[in-house]
């Protein structure tokens, strides 16, 4: 129901190959944390990607995101999508097998198989 308060979410990162390799994913939907505003959180790390992923969020000012229903990314005052920029896209998809969204990375119009990020609801 839209009524409900966002879920609370958690956030990971993979680089698996093998995890990404899907056929064309059906990107967004109709979910309660569709139009809800969320506080970007990455956790310090010594990882490479993970200074990446603090670094990306520093230069693209993404303290607060809200998902789209198509599967993209705004700011909760704006109506413009944050994605893409600088060739880079980010698009979100539900997988209800694994329980939780995934999001992918296009670089250039192209897929990056290999990056990808996911959030998995927590229990309250």
């Amino acid at each position: 129901p839209r009524g409900r308060p966002p879920p609370a979410i958690r956030g990971s990162h993979c680089t698996e190959a093998a995890a990404g390799a899907r056929a064309t994913p059906r990107y967004g939907g109709n979910f309660t944390w569709v139009e809800s505003q969320y506080k970007m959180r990455i956790k310090a790390g010594a990882s490479p990607l993970q200074w990446l992923n603090g670094l990306t969020k520093r230069l693209l000012m993404l303290e607060d995101i809200v998902l789209t229903a198509d599967g993209g990314f705004r700011g909760p005052t704006d109506r413009a999508p944050i994605f893409p920029c600088r060739g880079v896209d980010l698009r979100w998809r539900w997988d209800a097998e694994g329980g939780r969204i995934v999001i992918d990375f296009d670089a250039d119009g192209r897929r990056l198989p290999w990056r990808w990020d996911e959030l998995r609801p927590l229990e309250p």
